[in-house]
Parts: C-alpha cells; structure tokens; sequence
C-alpha cells in the first residue's frame, strides 16, 4: 500500500508543482546572490554557507519570504490526498480492499515523506549549487552575513545554537539546519494530513491552517518577547547570538511529533466511521 501511495504522490500534480515551485525559489535567491556579489572582491564575498535561502544571515530577501511560506509549500504537495479522495468517494473503495490500519499509514508516511522531498530536495540542490560558486571561507567580517552581531553580546544568556559546530564545522552545522527544515516540512505535511480527519469543508483552508497557525503564533511569540520559543528561530541557523537554544529546539520538533502521534487514534476512528 505505501509503494502504492507513493507512486501516487509522485505523480500528483500539486506535489510535482510545490517542488518545482521551490526550486525556482531557490534558484531565484541563488542568482540574486550572484548579482549581488558580481564583479566584487573575492575578500568581500561572505562564506558559501551563509548565501543560501534556508541561512538566517542570507544578505538577501529570499531568506525571509522561505521561512515565512515553506509550510505552505509542504503541505500543499500531498496532505490533502485524503481530503481529495474523501469528497471524491475513493476513500470508500479503497477501504473495501485495504485495511484502515494499511491505508491510514501507508498515506500518512507517504505525506510525510512528501513535505520532507519538497523541502530536502530545493534546498539540498542550492546548498551545493552555493558551495561550487561561492568561497567556502572568507575574510569578510565587516558584512552582516558574517559578522557576529555584537550587540546580541550584551545579553549574557544569548548565545550561537550548535556552538560548536559553528566553531569548528559549519558546514555540518549548515547541513544541519537543512535537515531539521526539511524534516519540519515532513511534520508540516503529517499535521495537515491529520487535520484534514476533522475537517471537510474548505480545501484552501485546510492547506494553509499550518502556515496560518506557524506565522500566527510566531508573530505573538515575537512581538511578547518570547521569540525565543518561535519554532523559525530555533530552526533556521544564523551566525549571530540569539537566546534560540538545543533545549527548545528539541522541544519543539517533540511538541509537533507528538501532536501527530496524539491525533492517530481520533484518525483512525473518523476513518472506521466512514465503513
């Protein structure tokens, strides 16, 4: 069955789009980069893995818009197969050959797996496309992609998440932060998909209540002073202090593996009503 609703997947219209769509984007931030820095000293051009989309110091807008709309575009993929195959009755044949347990599954690690592509793949593309082009060190500390931002210094619970890693390896430390993107947009993706278990109405609203719910409680956390519990703060890396921690971090990918986890049993129930 999962065989199945992967090949299913891959052939799916809207995932083929929401992978394309950010692989334009982040070709887009790639050029924008090069523009930036063409014609200039070598020495004046920040480090490769500061000039990707998914880097906090990235010099350009593109950081912003990404952190902003990737749970849209890995939700979008395929977290609405079942609400899709539902209001189309497929649901219904498929239950007739196919177990609850199989089908509810076999769908829910394929649209993990869907938001995990769609994120993994774009940015894996423009990490290496970023490493080939740019320096992979650089003396630029004047920039503010570069610099540490000193100011930050004043607060002493500030500090670099993954320290040592932006120490000693910062490209592991960059790899990094391109897992636990990805591996968001997976859960992005499975939370979607369990919603869409208690609600049928709006398609449109059902594929953006995780980008609604994430931007929302982002911008409360912000403008109260907690940013630091803001989940793009303590997966998007910079190079600067912040009071984003491992401790946080890990509670909050905890927080959204175990709301997927919590909501299976009321899944699996809303689906053996269908039978």
């Amino acid at each position: 069955m999962f065989k199945a609703q992967m090949r299913l997947m891959i052939k799916s219209n809207q995932f083929l789009f929401a992978l394309t769509a950010m692989i334009a984007f982040v070709t887009l931030g790639f050029i924008l980069n090069c523009v930036s820095f063409f014609g200039s000293d070598i020495v004046a051009v920040p480090m490769a893995n500061l000039l990707t989309v998914f880097n906090k110091s990235s010099l350009d807008m593109s950081f912003s818009i990404f952190s902003l709309t990737f749970p849209l575009f890995a939700a979008v993929g395929f977290s609405d197969s079942f609400f899709t195959e539902r209001k189309s009755h497929i649901t219904d044949i498929c239950l007739l050959r196919r177990s609850v347990n199989s089908y509810y599954f076999s769908k829910l690690l394929t649209v993990f797996v869907s938001g995990l592509l769609i994120m993994l793949i774009p940015l894996l593309i423009n990490f290496i496309v970023c490493i080939i082009t740019f320096p992979a060190f650089s003396t630029s500390v004047g920039s503010s992609a570069s610099a540490l931002n000193l100011s930050a210094y004043k607060n002493e619970e500030a500090s670099v998440i993954f320290q040592s890693l932006f120490v000693k390896h910062p490209y592991l430390r960059s790899l990094l932060s391109l897992t636990l993107v990805s591996f968001t947009g997976g859960l992005a993706a499975a939370v979607t998909y369990q919603f869409s278990f208690f609600y049928s109405r709006s398609r449109i609203i059902l594929l953006i209540s995780f980008f609604a719910v994430y931007n929302f409680l982002g911008l409360i956390l912000e403008n109260f002073g907690y940013g630091k519990y803001s989940l793009s703060n303590n997966i998007f890396f910079g190079n600067r202090r912040s009071l984003a921690s491992e401790s946080t971090l890990a509670a909050l990918m905890l927080i959204m593996i175990l709301t997927v986890i919590v909501t299976i049993p009321f899944a699996k129930r809303k689906m053996n009503e269908l039978i």
